[in-house]
């Protein structure tokens, strides 16, 4: 089995963005302030796009965002495209977009100045974004396995029963709860552990990322999530002779 991606980098905080559309209520800036709290709505219904200028050529191989109408537009289409030019054309990945929620596009890594996400539609109404990322996918060393519940199948919605005044039974309603799940990984490498932990932790610290835990077997995506750390995030620690073990507890939105 592949191991599992996280994308967290995001060069979009870095670049020159711009897009089809700023409307003062939801501008531009809310797509990747990796908050899920507000988004970026662009005014017209189709030919949508965000775009950002690095300054120099720089390599990507994912993107990632969370939509929660963009799937019931007719013709919900995500293009990737990059170049050396503004406006760029060349196309890295063309994604329809079935289902809502967090959705990570991988591909070829590729170097470029200019990275233009498309989101095609032929709807009515306009599409919206949130916790938009572009940038290079991190790859696990091991496969989740030891305390790894798959996201489908960790919902931990809390069924609420309400009550009249005389405790007369008047039906249930669910509140929606975060996914719980563990990335828990053993015999990690010293060597993937320095080059790696420093800059997921300055990340995970402070802002969500995106996980997708089973890529070759998940070919639509439908696992992918975006998460944060719930409580104290402890450091690796050495499990056995010269590698270590690195445990995270996770909540997650699907």
């Amino acid at each position: 089995m592949t191991n599992a991606i996280i994308g967290y980098e995001n060069k979009f905080e870095d670049g020159t963005v711009t897009a089809s559309s700023d409307p003062a209520a939801t501008p531009k800036e809310n797509a990747y302030d990796w908050l899920l709290s507000d988004y970026w709505e662009p005014a017209a219904a189709t030919s949508n796009y965000i775009e950002v200028d690095l300054g120099t050529a720089q390599s990507v191989d994912f993107f990632g965002f969370y939509s929660n109408n963009f799937h019931a537009e007719a013709g919900a289409q995500i293009v990737v495209k990059s170049g050396a030019a503004p406006a760029p054309t060349t196309a890295r990945a063309t994604v329809s977009i079935t289902t809502s929620g967090p959705k990570l596009i991988t591909f070829a890594s590729v170097s470029a100045r200019y990275w233009r996400i498309d989101f095609n539609t032929t709807g009515s109404f306009s599409v919206k974004v949130a916790a938009a990322a572009i940038g290079v996918r991190l790859e696990l060393e091991k496969e989740l396995r030891p305390g790894y519940s798959p996201p489908a199948l960790g919902q931990n919605n809390m069924p609420v029963s309400n009550v009249s005044e005389t405790g007369i039974f008047l039906g249930r309603s669910i509140e929606r709860a975060p996914i719980s799940f563990n990335v828990a990984l053993t015999i990690l490498t010293e060597a993937w552990i320095r080059a790696n932990w420093p800059a997921l932790l300055a990340h995970i610290e402070k802002y969500p990322f995106f996980i997708w835990p089973e890529p070759d077997t998940d070919t639509a995506g439908a696992e992918v999530v975006i998460a944060w750390t719930d409580g104290q995030i402890r450091p690796p620690e050495y499990s056995h002779a010269a590698h270590l073990s690195l445990n995270l507890p996770l909540k997650a939105f699907k």
